[in-house]
């Protein structure tokens, strides 16, 4: 019994051959999770507000949308809350 589980322990992956293809992967799996990481970093550092929006940089509340004026929020690639050409 303890000679199955010193051999079990040595086993890191179960069902993969010892050696070579283990240690690949390993580094295969180490490789994708440092690039989610870094992707997920500049996901979420990245602002998905337009161009335009940023540089307004309007401070006060926005004005509300009134349906009599305008039958939609975007026309003609103009915001009627944001009041920016998007």
């Amino acid at each position: 019994m303890n000679k199955e589980r010193k051999q079990w322990s040595r086993r890191n992956v179960p069902n993969m051959p010892e050696g070579a293809w283990q240690t690949s992967a390993y580094i295969i799996n180490g490789c994708v999770f440092i690039f989610h990481i870094v992707i997920h970093l500049i996901s979420v550092s990245l602002n998905p507000a337009d161009r335009n929006v940023r540089a307004k940089a309007n401070k006060g509340p926005l004005p509300t949308f009134d349906r009599s004026k305008h039958s939609h929020v975007i026309e003609n690639e103009y915001c009627n809350i944001c009041e920016v050409k998007v």
